[in-house]
């Protein structure tokens, strides 16, 4: 995980952290999840696109399934809902809309970094929300200083 990054970050980015912290029982044990899951993402990515690409959707339905479960964990409950879908239209024998369904679960940001906090400040300018914005760039300045 990046340092510096707060619960709040990722509680901005749609995570549950809440959630994420009944599934694995303590904070530590959510940051150990939440590593796993991203050091996990680049092959998880890449399977789903071999498997959708060479017509192993048997495959890619147990794939999906285990993304879902494992972003539940992390609290990533848009991604396990898309993963779910996915998932279920497997199962279904609905290969084509599978196949569909994936470039929208490609386009997750499976990784977190801190242009998400930056376009996070952004809309809080929009908003008129400059001690937000402020506290939020000065996140990112502080990582990049370091």
């Amino acid at each position: 995980m990046i340092k510096g990054l707060k619960y709040e970050d990722l509680k901005e980015q749609g995570f549950d952290v809440d959630e994420g912290f009944t599934y694995t029982g303590s904070s530590e044990k959510y940051l150990a999840a939440l590593q796993r899951f991203y050091r996990r993402s680049g092959k998880t990515t890449g399977y789903i696109r071999e498997m959708s690409g060479e017509g192993q959707y048997e495959e890619l339905t147990i794939v999906v399934h285990a993304l879902k479960s494992n972003a539940r964990t992390i609290g990533a409950d848009h991604l396990a809902g898309l993963a779910e879908q996915m998932e279920l239209l497997g199962k279904a024998s609905s290969y084509a809309e599978m196949s569909a369904f994936k470039d929208e679960l490609m386009r997750y940001p499976f990784r977190f970094t801190l242009i998400n906090v930056l376009k996070n400040a952004k809309e809080d300018i929009r908003d008129f929300e400059y001690t937000e914005a402020l506290l939020k760039v000065r996140r990112v300045v502080s990582q990049i200083e370091d």
